[in-house]
């Protein structure tokens, strides 16, 4: 998690809540947890974008294919 080890975390973990005091970090957490999931599920809207549009493309191929192949057989009798 952004190449840091366990004991960093630990160690900024414990500033926040010597610096904030422990009655506000729950709140701090809460927020920076729903950031996190809204961000997450952007990201996962993104990556169906690109998946709808990489299939839509493959579709069009197919069919281009399958008009081609029923043009040469009908050209073929």
């Amino acid at each position: 998690m952004f190449g840091l080890g366990f004991w960093e975390i630990v160690i900024i973990v414990l500033l926040i809540i010597l610096v904030i005091g422990p009655d506000k970090v729950r709140p701090i957490v809460r927020a920076v947890g729903r950031a996190m999931r809204e961000m997450r599920r952007g990201v996962d809207e993104f990556k169906d974008t690109f998946q709808v549009d990489e299939r839509i493309r493959e579709i069009d191929e197919i069919k281009s294919e399958i008009g081609s192949s029923l043009e040469t057989d009908w050209d073929d009798e």
